[in-house]
């Protein structure tokens, strides 16, 4: 039962996150509509970034304290009517809007999700932390593919009902769940409580370091936000390619970093998930810093190692978050998923400018670079786990 309900969960987060996904093909169009300058396409991403992401850990506060879980269902389907409203406004001001409502379904979901994930496993989260992931990944690289077909086929009005759709359906699929979620959580729920709370309460957060990852998480969420932003524009812009071929390599760089949270829990969970996040950042910088100077095929090579390594530390952050914040899993839900990577949004505005004032390429080498801040911010993390909710329901499992 609990593996089929993280699927549950899983597919709801693929399907709140192929909006997102789609909000980068939706960009070019809405700059032509609406003939917006790169700073204004900046902004429609620090909009989506700010209502779905920053205040994602108010959401996971009262998910702490009150068990918010029909959040599942209202966020799913919230997240594909603002994102599909967007696409078919008359006006800039009713685009933001629509997008704003859209992000607010998102900011719902994501930290009860990652709540009900982290209750629901018994041992080994990272790995199911990263199977939960999975689905959001997945969903952002069909995004752009997803975007381009209904646009190329249906226009604006297909792409709004292609979103609206499954999020209705996905909507009653979590509401016919939740009964189940709530059971098998409870238990596990009240256990991790009753360890934690008698190391030193249930709220213990251990603010110092759960600051120092939420900033390195920041700087991987520029480094994401920046690369979905900006690709279409540069290789539509610069390349001189269609939005049809736009969308396949964004899709490359997002599948990417889809399979790349995969393959990242289980990695975190045998090497430790700073070690882990360390090397993800590692083996991004090059990719990231040499993407402007390629084309043809080692464009796309560039675009898909950069993407599988820098996504594959999301789980293992997530759940870094979570043992740092013993007993406030909602909380530290929402910063990791939601008000870090929400960051990006203010990245991607930041390098809107530069790209008005400098140019796009400049931009691009700018998200190059940042690799280097992460790591170092990364190293000075502590180890994590030993003392984490996931050790103590494990071994209270191992006991019994």
């Amino acid at each position: 039962m609990p593996a089929g309900l993280i699927a549950v969960l899983a597919v709801g987060h693929l399907v709140v996150d192929l909006c997102q996904g789609a909000l980068p093909l939706l960009l070019p169009i809405l700059k032509e509509t609406f003939q917006l300058s790169y700073t204004a396409v900046g902004a429609v991403v620090l909009i989506a970034s700010f209502s779905s992401s920053i205040v994602q850990p108010l959401f996971g506060i009262f998910s702490d304290r009150f068990s918010f879980r029909w959040l599942l269902p209202l966020g799913c389907f919230l997240t594909c009517l603002g994102f599909g409203a967007a696409s078919v406004a008359s006006t800039f001001w009713m685009v933001l809007l629509a997008i704003f409502i859209g992000g607010l379904g998102c900011a719902a979901y994501h930290p009860e999700g990652a709540r009900a994930t982290f209750f629901i496993t018994r041992r080994l989260r990272a790995t199911m932390m990263s199977f939960y992931s999975f689905g959001g990944n997945v969903g952002f690289g069909l995004g752009p593919l997803a975007a381009a077909f209904l646009i190329a086929t249906w226009g604006r009005e297909g792409f709004a009902a292609g979103l609206l759709v499954p999020g209705v359906l996905m909507a009653v699929v979590l509401s016919m769940a939740l009964p189940a979620i709530g059971r098998e959580s409870a238990s596990v729920q009240s256990a991790v409580r009753q360890r934690v709370g008698a190391d030193g309460g249930p709220r213990e957060v251990r603010w110092a370091p759960l600051t120092n990852l939420v900033a390195v998480i920041s700087l991987r969420s520029f480094i994401h936000a920046g690369m979905t932003t900006f690709i279409p524009l540069y290789y539509m812009n610069y390349i001189g390619g269609s939005i049809t071929q736009a969308g396949q390599l964004l899709s490359v760089f997002l599948l990417a970093g889809a399979l790349g949270t995969l393959t990242g829990g289980p990695l975190a969970d045998r090497w430790g998930c700073k070690n882990l996040i360390l090397a993800s950042f590692a083996a991004a910088f090059v990719p990231l810093l040499v993407f402007p100077h390629l084309t043809g095929i080692w464009m796309l090579v560039a675009v898909y190692i950069a993407g599988y390594t820098i996504i594959s530390s999301f789980a293992p952050t997530a759940v870094m978050a979570q043992e740092l914040a013993p007993g406030a899993v909602g909380l530290a839900s929402g910063l990791a998923f939601g008000f870090a990577i929400g960051m990006g949004g203010i990245g991607a505005i930041l390098l809107g400018l530069v790209a008005d004032h400098w140019g796009l390429p400049l931009a691009l080498t700018i998200i190059g670079l940042l690799p280097v801040p992460a790591f170092i911010l990364t190293w000075l993390l502590p180890v994590t786990g030993e003392k984490s909710p996931a050790r103590l329901t494990e071994q209270a499992n191992t006991a019994s």
